[in-house]
């Protein structure tokens, strides 16, 4: 298979090159404090030379594992890298709900026993609702990228999504991500990114302008770039779609890992294919946490992944923990969803994003 076994370090054969990023919870859940470790992959025959990067969340306080993230799959389905971590590098994520440190390894149990851990069942036996997303709010995230130059972006996310008697102009559908390089001292340069997306205008409705697109858009000090993003914002019943196969995979209820005194349904999104970038379908995985007595349809989002995410194609952005949310009765100030002049073709020139116009979010 390729594998090389584990030894007492899990870092391979980049162990001298591995840097932790960091300590915090890994979402709003605040179940342990783990430190961020990234571990360099080197993509073979990349030029110039790009490496991947591996995460890994070991607990702060006993420093046993709690989650891994591979950024750069094996060779072949059936064939390893022999200098990454044996076994679990065939998967693109792990979460480690029970991990025990023995002193001595433990003798062959005399018949196989079906694995299981606290509070997980598989399929949806509570026969929760797929989520709706709220039409006004706002959270906050750690953004993860598979490319090992970065550490995690801390992100602001504000969603708008009016109904369409009320809707009249681009900025009453919009989602602005907003992500800051605060973490990242060896890219001193690196800008304020912005994915800036636009829902489509109602069924019925001409399409008003700078409706149903995207905006990549990076604030230097002086000056602003913009790039076209090839989709536009999603709606709220999204994971809805039928194209999209949204389905509840699992739920796990009151695990003092992943979700103490809650419970989280786990969904699976088919990723359809996008050239160039993705030739073949992939899979997005998202965590969701019921609000008591709504059935699964009104919940609060934990994290959010993708499978198969590669360096350099799209964001590279493959992993995002929720932490701050907040709804919110009446619509968001629309100066958040501005398109800069620099996206239509105007001026480069700084100016004065609505980022730092305000200082905390803002409802109209």
């Amino acid at each position: 298979m390729g594998w090389s076994l584990p030894e007492t370090s899990w870092f391979g054969s980049q162990l001298d090159k591995a840097s932790c990023a960091g300590t915090s919870y890994l979402n709003w859940m605040a179940a342990q404090q783990v430190n961020w470790w990234k571990i360099p992959a080197p993509i073979p025959g990349s030029s110039p030379p790009v490496s991947a990067a591996t995460w890994m969340w070991f607990d702060a306080q006993s420093h046993l594992p709690v989650r891994l993230m591979f950024g750069e799959g094996p060779p072949k389905p059936t064939k390893g890298d022999p200098g990454q971590l044996a076994l679990f590098q065939m998967f693109s994520f792990t979460y480690f709900p029970v991990f025990t440190s023995l002193d001595q390894p433990p003798a062959d149990p005399p018949s196989w026993t079906e694995p299981d851990f606290r509070g997980f069942t598989s399929g949806n036996p509570e026969n929760f609702q797929l989520f709706t997303w709220n039409n006004h709010f706002g959270m906050t995230a750690f953004m993860t990228p598979v490319n090992e130059s970065f550490n995690p972006l801390p992100t602001r996310v504000l969603y708008e999504w009016k109904p369409d008697a009320d809707y009249k102009v681009y900025t009453d559908r919009a989602q602005n991500t907003l992500m800051w390089n605060t973490y990242n001292p060896d890219n001193p340069k690196a800008p304020t990114a912005e994915a800036l997306l636009t829902g489509p205008s109602p069924q019925g409705v001409p399409p008003v302008p700078d409706s149903g697109t995207g905006f990549a858009i990076s604030w230097y000090d002086d000056t602003i770039t913009c790039k076209p993003l090839p989709f536009p914002q999603e709606p709220p019943d999204w994971v809805s779609i039928p194209a999209v196969e949204g389905t509840i995979q699992a739920v796990i209820s009151d695990n003092s890992t992943l979700c103490p005194n809650t419970a989280v349904t786990v969904v699976s999104v088919l990723f359809p294919p996008s050239l160039p970038n993705y030739p073949e379908a992939t899979y997005l995985w998202t965590w969701y946490s019921p609000f008591p007595g709504s059935g699964g349809t009104h919940s609060r989002p934990v994290t959010f992944m993708q499978s198969q995410s590669g360096v350099n194609l799209g964001t590279s952005l493959a992993l995002a923990d929720y932490f701050f949310y907040e709804e919110y009765a009446t619509g968001i100030d629309p100066s958040n969803f501005e398109v800069p002049a620099a996206c239509q073709g105007q001026s480069k020139e700084k100016q004065t994003p609505a980022f730092k116009r305000h200082s905390s979010f803002q409802a109209s």
